[in-house]
């Protein structure tokens, strides 16, 4: 897919949330974060496009949610974010119907992780959770919980070691 789509899809995604730089700088990051991945894995460029166009998508259904449950629990997410990335997708001529349809099911299921059913998906998981564990400075033992129980492209597991460096059993306390 040509780059210029995949940048006027971030560029609307940015004045979609506008009001919300914390959001805005979350979906950059995830992006960077998941083209890091989708490049060390060798994915091809169908799997590439769908991966950055979803990790910019994947929490555009919070605003719909704040508005319509004022919240932003993760099945409110996944049930708004699909119509508005299916808006700015068919707003920037984002026209691969397969293409389309993964982001979308992506972006309606990316916190609930038995549904990850390919390698498009697990990309995007592991860019969000190493964006998430970073954020939300998590403590040592759940990232390495995070990291045990979801990190399993190789990419993904050199990046999180490399960001965060896991205790060894030894320093666990328990």
């Amino acid at each position: 897919m040509d780059e210029s789509k995949i940048m006027e899809v971030a560029q609307r995604a940015i004045a979609y949330d506008r009001d919300d730089t914390r959001r805005i700088m979350h979906f950059l990051t995830v992006w960077n974060i998941a083209r890091m991945i989708a490049s060390g894995e060798k994915a091809d460029d169908d799997t590439k496009a769908v991966v950055e166009l979803t990790a910019i998508l994947h929490d555009i259904g919070i605003r719909n949610s704040l508005i319509k449950y004022n919240d932003a629990l993760s099945i409110h997410q996944e049930q708004e974010g699909p119509a508005v990335a299916n808006l700015i997708l068919t707003e920037a001529k984002i026209l691969d119907t397969k293409i389309v349809e993964r982001v979308k099911f992506i972006t309606g299921h990316h916190h609930t992780y038995s549904a990850c059913d390919g390698q498009d998906f697990q990309m995007v998981v592991e860019a969000d959770l190493i964006a998430n564990s970073y954020e939300d400075d998590l403590r040592p033992a759940t990232r390495n919980r995070i990291y045990d129980e979801f990190i399993r492209t190789e990419t993904g597991k050199k990046l999180y070691k490399g960001i965060f460096p896991l205790e060894s059993a030894d320093d666990r306390l328990y």
